[in-house]
């Protein structure tokens, strides 16, 4: 309540003094000031209002895993609110120091692409180990083509039997794939890893010497997983916690290609992430619970009808792009 305008607004509401410019304002029972703004579902939804002074804090903490600006606004667009948010964004991600860094690292081009299309989680998921890391360990990537949903095991030692625990631990979380798509590293072509996945009726694809670049998907991840994990490990977060958190960020923030975030895909709902401290309230309705269900099912095909459309819209873009980078060369 120190902040001049918050305290302004704060006012008009407790003396029921309501006009034009604070209507959407609200105080909640823990007697914060909230903000409904509209999103891109067509609903009004509760933010926080940020006072000046705690902007720069808000700032830091939502730009922990070092992602981009356009990220970096969508997670604070949905949870705050202030005048100006997304140029004081756009000035704190271009002076932060270590995304200055990453650029440095160029994230691959994907190259042309003629690549089968998943019209559901769980049917194409691609398995890759980035690495080594400066503590000398590596990570297991683990990624949906589909709702783009990302797993990440980190491993001190990449042998066939490590790989295959962690495919093991993550078929009894999230079921098992229909196909698997890796490289021709000796921890994918084993005899153990081929007779666990045919053992599981999992059809097996390699990429070949000649295309190592054809799983774009994972090679354009692995190096954001490495800026962002080097990053978050300079700051003094443990290996470990620091490949939690670019998943748990990564997972919930709405991805490029499909315009939804892998969370949403692939569990029909957002999950909380590591910085999501408030629980708005909601007023829980009394429904159907047979439409209810009905209602989900309904949802969730729609949408993933509008991700195999957005997949396929994305990809033909890219070819048309490298096509014609190919030709002026």
């Amino acid at each position: 309540k120190l902040d001049k305008n918050i305290k302004k607004i704060y006012s008009n509401i407790e003396n029921k003094q309501f006009t034009k410019s604070n209507q959407h304002y609200f105080i909640d029972s823990d007697t914060k000031l909230l903000k409904y703004v509209h999103m891109e579902n067509d609903r009004d939804f509760p933010v926080i209002v940020v006072p000046k002074s705690l902007i720069s804090k808000v700032l830091a903490i939502i730009h922990l895993p070092y992602f981009g600006i356009k990220k970096t606004y969508q997670f604070l667009k949905c949870r705050y609110f202030w005048y100006g948010m997304y140029s004081d964004t756009e000035n704190f991600v271009k002076s932060c120091p270590k995304c200055m860094e990453n650029k440095h690292h160029r994230i691959p081009h994907a190259p042309l692409q003629n690549n089968f299309i998943p019209k559901r989680p769980s049917e194409f998921v691609s398995l890759d180990i980035v690495g080594p890391f400066s503590n000398q360990q590596y990570i297991l990537t683990l990624i949906d083509h589909f709702s783009k949903h990302l797993e990440l095991f980190t491993l001190t030692k990449i042998t066939t039997e490590a790989v295959t625990d962690c495919l093991f631990a993550y078929i009894c979380t999230y079921g098992r794939p229909d196909m698997i798509l890796t490289d021709l590293g000796t921890q994918f072509t084993s005899e153990i890893f081929e007779y666990f996945s045919k053992s599981l009726g999992i059809k097996m694809n390699h990429t070949t010497c000649a295309h190592p670049a054809a799983n774009s998907v994972s090679e354009r991840i692995n190096t954001s997983i490495k800026s962002t994990i080097n990053s978050l490990m300079k700051d003094g977060i443990n290996f470990k916690n620091a490949a939690r958190i670019h998943k748990n960020l990564y997972n919930g923030a709405k991805h490029s290609t499909t315009g939804y975030s892998p969370n949403v895909i692939h569990f029909g709902r957002n999950l909380s992430l590591i910085f999501d401290t408030y629980n708005p309230d909601i007023q829980v309705q009394q429904i159907d619970k047979g439409y209810y269900l009905d209602k989900i099912l309904s949802d969730l095909n729609k949408m993933y009808d509008k991700t195999y459309e957005n997949i396929a819209d994305a990809q033909c873009k890219q070819n048309k792009v490298k096509q014609t980078q190919m030709l002026n060369t």
